[in-house]
């Protein structure tokens, strides 16, 4: 019997911060990936029965840095002003952290007046982690008279939290996946004198 290992590792001290984040003043985002795994293999049966094995696992943390424009306070009542449900909707989600106070700022009736928004570039991360398996079983079977029979059995699985696919780094703006695949292989070979070979 024999196999391998091994293990890859890679955080955000070996990345650079991306230049439309340092403009806007932002931070390098967190940033952690892994890839390990193995194969195993040998025989079961002495010149008869063989089986191989393999596996391998992702684990990626990632934040993504995008840059979005905040509306200020005022501009929000602004909106308010003119479509309260759209108002609310906005004052729930630029708020808290994601609220961008704005000094010496103009008055909702104002910047109504003006007809343009207070608004200030922010960088925000947004996730892009996920999770991959994936691994490989096969055993191969050889009969007397030259006959052999392969069964191999394959696992597939990938999940992308929120914000993989897409997303702006506000509340409930990310869209992350999920797929699995499998798929079983069954194949029988069998020679019929020194011309005639049967595979199925």
């Amino acid at each position: 019997v024999s196999g391998n290992g091994f293990y890859y590792w890679r955080d955000n001290e070996l990345a650079a911060t991306p230049w439309a984040t340092n403009r806007a003043g932002g931070r390098k985002s967190d940033f952690t990936r892994k890839i390990f795994g193995g194969t195993v293999g040998g025989p079961i049966r002495r010149n008869r029965t063989f089986f191989f094995g393999s596996y391998e696992g992702f684990r990626q943390r990632q934040g993504v840095s995008v840059v979005n424009n905040i509306p200020s306070p005022n501009t929000i009542e602004a909106i308010r002003q003119q479509n309260q449900a759209l108002g609310e909707i906005f004052a729930g989600v630029f708020a808290g952290s994601f609220a961008a106070p704005v000094a010496n700022d103009l008055t909702p009736a104002q910047i109504i007046q003006r007809g343009l928004p207070t608004l200030t570039p922010r960088s925000l991360a947004r996730s892009n982690s996920f999770d991959q398996e994936s691994f490989m079983a096969k055993i191969d079977q050889t009969f007397a008279g030259s006959g052999r029979l392969s069964v191999r059995y394959a696992y597939f699985n990938n999940d992308g939290g929120p914000g993989t696919v897409s997303g702006s780094g506000l509340p409930a703006t990310g869209v992350g996946f999920s797929n699995k695949a499998q798929n079983a292989v069954l194949n029988h070979t069998q020679p019929f004198g020194p011309a005639k070979l049967n595979e199925f």
